[in-house]
């Protein structure tokens, strides 16, 4: 039967696809070879192919499984590299990466801090200025829990804004 003779044919290709994946998985890419690595992509495409004509003719579902998880782990280490799941990469960005980028754009981080800074102070004088205002912001199930709260009355009654006459509302009582 040609199925049969093409299963037998296709096998050792397979199965060299698997160890080199196994491989790439453990060690990295860069655990192999140039020429190992010109040889995964080639599988890669020809498994991709043995997919292909698997799912035309119709084999087995335990073959076309085999084939796409194949085909599924070659593409993830040949497009998309060596996932960490650890977070060494992010740890070594944040070590190397970050402050190197941090130094060289110092002056507009500075400016982006500055600007959100102001624009932060002028959102809080004007919601605690301006009822009206903070009820545009906030939505008033919060507004009344925090209002509710005791710590919110204390701290309003003794703020520095009652000492300079700057708070809208009345003093309340502990």
């Amino acid at each position: 039967m040609k199925v049969e003779r093409w299963l037998i044919r296709q096998e050792p290709q397979w199965l060299e696809r698997e160890q080199l994946l196994n491989r790439a998985e453990l060690e990295g890419i860069q655990g192999l070879s140039a020429a190992e690595i010109c040889r995964l992509s080639q599988l890669y495409r020809l498994v991709s192919a043995d997919l292909a004509r698997a799912k035309t003719r119709r084999l087995g579902s335990s073959i076309v499984n085999y084939l796409q998880g194949l085909t599924l782990r070659s593409y993830s280490q040949i497009y998309q590299g060596q996932h960490s799941h650890d977070g060494r990469k992010v740890w070594c960005f944040l070590q190397r990466g970050f402050p190197a980028v941090v130094q060289q754009t110092w002056v507009y981080t500075a400016l982006a801090l500055g600007v959100f800074l102001v624009a932060a102070a002028i959102a809080w004088w004007y919601g605690w200025r301006d009822r009206q205002f903070l009820e545009l912001l906030v939505p008033p199930d919060i507004l009344s829990l925090v209002e509710s709260s005791p710590s919110w009355k204390r701290r309003a009654s003794c703020g520095w804004d009652q000492l300079w006459g700057l708070s809208p509302w009345p003093p309340v009582p502990f």
